[in-house]
């Protein structure tokens, strides 16, 4: 029966990549070099796999002649010998009255020669046999032996005198060994080369990358996360610890490289199937695990994809401080597994956020404070990784920058403040300055909606989704939400719960699925009847217009 094995693997491990594994570092696959150098008629050498054949193939044919030949001669010696003794058997009395009247051997040979004309070969048989073989019975069975020998002869002579015949016999008899020795192989020959990097048995597509403060990052589908009427409470988006906050919210596919930035400057890269696989409730794994080279107290600050190195395409750099930076991507192209020096940060400064352009962008600051600096991209000279930037936006030592954007994501910029308020306001509202302004407002910060915590360039029908320090997720259509002018509050994204705080946000493509009414605990969304919404709406703008008479411009 042989024996089986069975290989569990871990949840949401890729079943094809840990065969591949097991090809590659176990003997389940073993890789065998061929130098058929051979000796051919006493002559090396390096022979195909035809060519290896063909000589097979003849050394087999001249076997089947040489052995043809050796069995043609003995049976021709057998059938004189058979002639002999038939002869005598008809003449059984005259041959034992000459052996009987014989007084040696030699006699009688010679006597047998003279009266029936036969060789030595054929005396000696005679008179080496049992005068009882010459009996009727034995007579017939001599008969019928000549007369099967006769028919090998002519089989023999077939098979030497024709190509196809030898040809023919050659393949029954590698038949026959095959019925009787053969069995199914129990491995499989192939010159198929298992990697364990083969991204042919990854299937491209969508995935959300979440890291959280502690560390903890995962890849989920974004199809989990189903579009909800915005204002509503939101789902349980990743199992958090105590203490700790979704941090990072990033779009990628699986066979598109991830950068990912750490707050001294560094970067590390992998492949996005490479991030282990998690549920929308699941904790996810340490990074630290999978960029195993980070330093102590070295933190994830950005995540971008990047699947275009070539000419024409660089990284926009942002600092707290809002220092920027921009470089050629293609000084990324090649990243070791200890990562590469991307940026050289001032004392106290840290890494913010990168972003993938074309050298043509407008690129946005957003201050914690609720302005937005804009600037053109080539305002930014192009520098090498060691650089340490320019400045971007000019902010007071107690504020930061909160988000860098391009006009490359969207045409539309939509804010969102620390308690949970967004809007949607044309770019042009925001007026083009010079690269270290300070900027104009892009939300009215206050008690009610916090200060601006994210910035994101939009279309305006795309959907969102929105994660809080809880870890609640919410993914609504930015449909719902109407373009306003600048330096408004903006209307509710999501209901939060007590010490509840906007954490991170992400920009998805539109869905049409919508989530299912269900009832409400603590870990489910909220669902919000369509028309009962539009009536809260309308009934909080107003609220909001009587309570903040100079939102609007």
């Amino acid at each position: 029966m042989g024996t089986h094995f069975v290989v569990g693997l871990k949840k949401n491990a890729e079943p094809n990549l840990v065969l591949n594994h097991l090809f590659k570092y176990t003997s389940l696959q073993s890789s065998f070099a061929v130098n058929m150098l051979a000796l051919d008629n006493g002559t090396p050498k390096v022979l195909s796999i035809r060519q290896a054949l063909d000589i097979y193939i003849r050394f087999q044919e001249s076997i089947i002649t040489n052995r043809t030949k050796y069995d043609l001669k003995k049976a021709l010696a057998r059938i004189h010998i058979l002639d002999a003794i038939l002869t005598v058997a008809d003449a059984i009395d005259e041959t034992i009255h000459i052996i009987r009247s014989s007084k040696t051997n030699e006699e009688a040979t010679k006597r047998l020669e003279e009266r029936f004309h036969f060789d030595d070969d054929q005396c000696k048989a005679i008179l080496d046999m049992q005068l009882r073989k010459l009996t009727g019975l034995e007579h017939d069975k001599y008969a019928n032996e000549k007369s099967g020998l006769e028919e090998d002869c002519k089989k023999y002579n077939s098979i030497l005198a024709d190509k196809v015949v030898l040809e023919d016999t050659l393949i029954s008899e590698l038949e026959s060994i095959k019925k009787s020795y053969g069995d199914d192989r129990r491995t499989e020959i192939s010159d198929y080369d298992y990697d364990s990097s083969d991204e042919d048995l990854i299937p491209d597509r969508e995935i959300l990358v979440i890291l959280t403060d502690a560390g903890y990052i995962k890849r989920v589908d974004p199809s989990e996360f189903k579009v909800q009427n915005r204002g509503g409470i939101g789902i349980k988006g990743m199992q958090t610890k105590d203490d700790d906050d979704v941090k990072i919210l990033r779009h990628s596919k699986t066979k598109t490289d991830v950068l990912f930035f750490t707050n001294t400057g560094r970067v590390f890269r992998t492949r996005g199937y490479q991030i282990q696989e998690g549920s929308r409730t699941s904790k996810g794994v340490p990074i630290i695990n999978m960029l195993n080279k980070m330093q102590k107290g070295e933190l994830i600050n950005s995540i971008i994809s990047i699947d275009d190195y070539s000419d024409g395409h660089y990284l926009l750099f942002c600092t707290k401080k809002g220092i920027v930076k921009r470089c050629d991507v293609k000084d990324f192209e090649n990243i070791q597994s200890n990562g590469k020096i991307a940026v050289v940060l001032r004392d106290g400064d840290e890494l913010l956020d990168v972003k993938a352009t074309d050298g043509n962008a407008l690129v946005s600051l957003g201050s914690s404070e609720g302005k937005v600096c804009t600037f053109k991209e080539d305002a930014v000279r192009s520098m090498g990784r060691t650089a340490a930037g320019v400045r971007g936006m000019d902010i007071p030592d107690n504020e930061r920058i909160v988000g860098v954007v391009t006009s490359i994501e969207g045409s539309k910029i939509f804010s969102l403040s620390e308690n949970g308020y967004g809007k949607i306001t044309d770019g042009t509202a925001y007026r083009i300055t010079n690269r270290g302004g300070k900027g104009v407002k892009t939300i009215k910060a206050g008690e009610k909606n916090g200060g601006l915590v994210a910035i994101k360039t939009v279309h305006g029908d795309e959907d969102i989704i929105i994660i809080t320090d809880h870890g609640t997720t919410i993914r609504s259509s930015l449909t719902q939400v109407n373009e306003t002018s600048r330096a408004t509050v903006g209307v509710k994204m999501i209901t939060l719960r007590d010490k509840e705080h906007i954490s991170s946000c992400s920009i998805e493509p539109s869905s049409q699925e919508y989530e299912a009414k269900e009832p409400v605990n603590e870990n489910d969304s909220l669902p919000v009847d369509t028309d009962e919404d539009e009536k809260a709406m309308k009934e909080l703008l107003k609220r909001a217009k009587s309570e903040n008479p100079d939102d609007e411009e």
